[in-house]
């Protein structure tokens, strides 16, 4: 709960930051300063992404507890002897 609040909070910073250091350095190398700004962004986002991904591919399988807990019910109940089980 405290990230949807924390989120839109600290978004602009980084933002800001961007836009701080183009305007320092409007008539050096305006161009320059764009563009590690936006290689910043970029970086950032790819990180991100990469551990998202990382995340989900670890992720437990749904329910796979509770599934866990039913087998041996429902093989007893359709008459598979425990010795015949096979596990996912």
């Amino acid at each position: 709960m405290r990230v949807f609040v924390a989120l839109p909070c600290d978004a602009p910073g980084p933002l800001l930051g961007a836009v701080t250091l183009i305007v320092a350095f409007w008539e050096e190398s305006r161009g320059l300063a764009s563009m590690l700004a936006t290689a910043g962004f970029v970086g950032t986002v790819a990180v991100a992404v990469w551990s998202v991904l990382r995340g989900l591919t670890e992720w437990p399988r749904l329910l796979e507890a509770t599934l866990g807990e039913l087998r041996p019910d429902r093989n007893a109940l359709i008459g598979v002897p425990s010795s015949e089980t096979q596990s996912d």
